[in-house]
């Protein structure tokens, strides 16, 4: 018998597991079983499957399995794994989502991939999430998992920057606005916008990033991105000021032996209180899903970030908030690798 990612399926069937969660997963954990080996740092098996609808208006099943080299980051997930297929049909339209892993629990799509998805589909797509023996199921849309999405994640490069310019054009930044969300973050745009120029490779890529984090002895700290020109290889300024972040929780003596300087007052062990990511037309952007993740799992759910949406109109927000766990979920755990 043809494993599953073999089998070409009708329109009719197609629609009956859209319709049936239960049999979708089931679907999608025989693929994962048949799957001739896991990956080889985690050995953690992730399968996912989109419903993709084609030009012609039929419908298609593509599959997506989790891959890993030496260097774990390097990996690959499933979901991103079935959306490079969608290179192959023309303007693929996603219906449907669904993953399932080797986890008791249901295990929502990683960070990366909620991020890839919304960039390759409509926020009210729904995404299934099974467990590996396909008796509990959760079901959400794609926009309860990834609140904030880049603003010109539809773009294409020769229209990015006009597009990047009438968001801009929306900033409602006035006293008011700005006293709501704290005062604290014009100064913190002004350090963020004062290095954005140093990500001077337009070339690569015509938007620019620089970001600024404020701890709570009202210090500041910024970067800008770094493009690479394999794009994955980019390093986004967020990330890069995490180094600076985890420089200052470190659990040293409050006066050093030798010292009477005081660790406090030189700048450790202090915890930041706000960030801001903008780009050369001072919009700010939420933090990319690398940047996200990190933040997430090394402690600063508390994080308070400033956003712009799409109408121009500033909000902060938590990283806690901009990585949410549909209830009955988790994110994969160490405990899941073997």
């Amino acid at each position: 018998m043809n494993p599953v990612w073999q089998v070409t399926y009708s329109r009719a069937e197609i629609e009956g597991f859209m319709n049936d969660d239960v049999s979708f997963v089931k679907l999608a954990n025989e693929g994962r079983e048949k799957l001739s080996s896991s990956p080889a740092q985690s050995h953690f098996k992730v399968y996912a499957i989109l419903v993709v609808e084609k030009v012609d208006g039929s419908l298609c099943l593509v599959h997506g399995a989790n891959s890993e080299q030496g260097y774990i980051g390097g990996a690959i997930c499933a979901e991103r794994s079935a959306l490079c297929a969608l290179r192959f049909i023309e303007k693929p339209i996603i219906r449907h989502v669904v993953v399932v892993t080797d986890s008791a629990t249901p295990t929502s799509p990683g960070v990366l991939c909620r991020e890839y998805l919304m960039s390759h589909t409509q926020p009210e797509v729904h995404v299934v999430m099974g467990n590996a023996t396909s008796d509990h199921i959760i079901n959400c849309q794609l926009r309860e998992l990834w609140p904030h999405p880049y603003l010109y994640r539809f773009a294409d490069r020769s229209d990015v920057v006009e597009a990047a310019k009438l968001v801009s054009e929306l900033i409602k930044d006035d006293d008011e606005v700005v006293s709501a969300v704290g005062d604290d973050i014009r100064a913190l745009r002004s350090h963020a916008m004062g290095v954005n120029y140093r990500d001077a490779l337009d070339a690569l890529h015509p938007i620019r990033f620089s970001a600024a984090v404020m701890f709570e002895d009202g210090t500041v700290e910024t970067a800008w991105m770094l493009k690479g020109l394999e794009y994955g290889c980019t390093l986004d300024p967020v990330s890069q000021l995490v180094h600076q972040m985890e420089k200052r929780k470190l659990c040293a003596p409050c006066t050093p032996v030798g010292s009477t300087t005081n660790v406090h007052q030189a700048g450790l062990h202090c915890k930041p209180t706000l960030l801001i990511m903008c780009d050369q037309f001072g919009v700010a952007h939420a933090p990319f899903a690398q940047a996200r993740s990190i933040l997430y799992e090394h402690g600063y759910e508390y994080l308070r970030v400033a956003v712009h949406d799409v109408g121009g109109t500033l909000h902060t927000t938590s990283v806690l908030d901009l990585v949410p766990q549909p209830t009955g979920t988790n994110l994969v755990a160490c405990d899941d690798f073997h």
